[in-house]
C-alpha cells in the first residue's frame, strides 16, 4: 500500500517547475523594458508625500500614485535617463521598481 505522502513526492518537482514558470513570466512581465512610465514601491509605511518627494528627487516626474500610499506611479524625460532614475530610487530606499502599464491593475 502506497502512502500519501509518497504521493506528494511525485508532485514535488512539477509543483516547483511550475512556480518557478510563473515567477520567472512574472519577472518579464513587470521589469522595466524602455517604457517610460514606471511605478515604484517603497517599504510599507512609507507617506506618499515622501515617495513623491524621493521620486522627484531621483529625476523622475510624478503621475499618480497606487492603490497603497508606498506606491507612485512616474515618468521619465527619456531612455537614456531611465536607468540612471532607477539607480537613483533604489539609492533613496526604493523596495522595487517595475513597469507601470503592466502593473497598473495592482495598484488601482
Amino acid at each position: 500500500m502506497k502512502l500519501q505522502s509518497e504521493g506528494l513526492k511525485e508532485f514535488l518537482p512539477a509543483a516547483m517547475c511550475l512556480v518557478l514558470s510563473f515567477i520567472f513570466l512574472l519577472i518579464m512581465n513587470f521589469t522595466p523594458n524602455g517604457k517610460t512610465e514606471l511605478a515604484v514601491i517603497f517599504p510599507p509605511g512609507t507617506s506618499s508625500e515622501t515617495v513623491f518627494l524621493k521620486t522627484i528627487e531621483a529625476g523622475g516626474y510624478a503621475t499618480g500614485k497606487g492603490g497603497f500610499e508606498n506606491i507612485a506611479l512616474f515618468i521619465v524625460d527619456d531612455l537614456d535617463t531611465q536607468k540612471q532614475v532607477i539607480e537613483n530610487l533604489y539609492d533613496l530606499g526604493a523596495l522595487v521598481v517595475i513597469d507601470g502599464i503592466a502593473s497598473a491593475g495592482c495598484f488601482s
